[in-house]
């Protein structure tokens, strides 16, 4: 197994996997700095419009809007998707994300209360570059849900803490039912919950 080790690691946890979110997400950062660049150059080409003399001070305030912007703009989505991971262990998924310079959220499931696991691909950028999101709900966890972000081949990903759960504690998470309609579809006689289906 790993011999990587994180800060509350439990005596004969070991790390079975590390997530982290997908490189595009950061890159997708450059279309906001394009953006910001695009406006300033819009702003210089007006200059040779326009003769008023304040308008100098308006283009030169905006190149320093533009390059501290576009710093800041770098430097922390860098932070926040350098500090961004999930680890399954052999006992639990953490999810420790970055969401600011300030601001942190650590979440924990227990491999055996974890009662329902699925994975969204959403729009074309996601399934182009095939990331998307982890939905893990447990029992006795305060948030409703827990979402591992923007993790390359969320499918694989999934299917390993499913894996690592019916390895561990003997049962596999299901599929929780939400639409009344759709239960009569899926429901069987010995059965009240949708089995995943691989």
């Amino acid at each position: 197994m790993s011999d990587l080790e994180f800060h509350g690691q439990k005596e004969g946890e070991e790390v079975l996997l590390v997530l982290k979110q997908n490189a595009i997400v950061f890159f997708a950062m450059i279309l906001k700095v394009v953006t910001l660049w695009l406006i300033f150059i819009l702003l210089y080409k007006l200059s040779f419009y326009i003769p008023w003399d304040w308008y100098s001070y308006v283009l030169s305030a905006w190149l320093w809007v533009a390059i501290v912007g576009s710093l800041y703009m770098f430097a922390t989505r860098w932070y926040t998707w350098a500090n961004t991971v999930y680890l399954l262990t052999n006992d639990r998924v953490l999810s420790v994300e970055q969401k600011g310079w300030f601001n942190r959220v650590i979440s924990e499931a227990t491999l055996g209360n974890i009662l329902f696991i699925s994975h969204k691909v959403e729009g074309p950028m996601q399934t182009m570059f095939n990331f998307g999101s982890i939905h893990i709900r447990a029992s006795g966890v305060v948030e409703e849900e827990i979402v591992l972000r923007n993790v390359t081949d969320p499918y694989e990903a999934q299917q390993e803490i499913v894996g690592a759960q019916k390895k561990i504690t003997g049962k596999q998470a299901t599929v929780k039912e939400e639409d009344e309609d759709s239960k009569g579809f899926w429901k069987d006689k010995n059965q009240k919950e949708k089995p995943i289906i691989r």
